[in-house]
């Protein structure tokens, strides 16, 4: 059995830079929650949490981009990218500008607050990078 020295070099890169956010994802999580207790503002860490889930997604989906050429999948930026960055961006705006929200709407978006962002960030970046026949998943 053959191995590919770079693919497992870039794999390993990949998982050490997964950590390094992690850690960086953690120590901003941290700060903003110290920030919140004492000021009771929950807004910022609101926004940052939404930031950091999104960046996260984005990290993520380079496991599975074939090819790093600009070749958008319009229907994954349209089905995937658009509508996961409007829930995950609606919950936040409304406590920041004090929108009502219809039928408790925030209610039901909450246990997805944090993922709705990494599926936009997921979405993003297999959007723009998805390969020509819309798969960019390797087989």
């Amino acid at each position: 059995m053959k191995t590919d020295t770079g693919a497992a070099l870039r794999l390993v890169a990949w998982i050490v830079g997964l950590f390094i956010l992690y850690t960086i994802i953690r120590t901003i999580e941290n700060h903003e929650a110290a920030v919140a207790q004492t000021t009771h503002l929950i807004t910022p860490r609101i926004w940052s949490t939404i930031c950091t889930s999104f960046i996260l997604g984005a990290y993520g989906s380079p496991m599975y981009i074939r090819n790093w050429t600009f070749h958008p999948n319009w229907a994954i930026l349209a089905m995937v990218f658009l509508p996961f960055t409007l829930l995950s961006l609606y919950l936040p705006m409304a406590i920041t500008f004090s929108w009502t929200m219809p039928f408790q709407i925030g209610i039901h978006l909450a246990p997805y607050f944090e993922f709705f962002p990494m599926i936009a960030g997921f979405g993003l970046i297999s959007g723009i990078f998805g390969d020509r026949t819309g798969h960019s998943a390797h087989p």
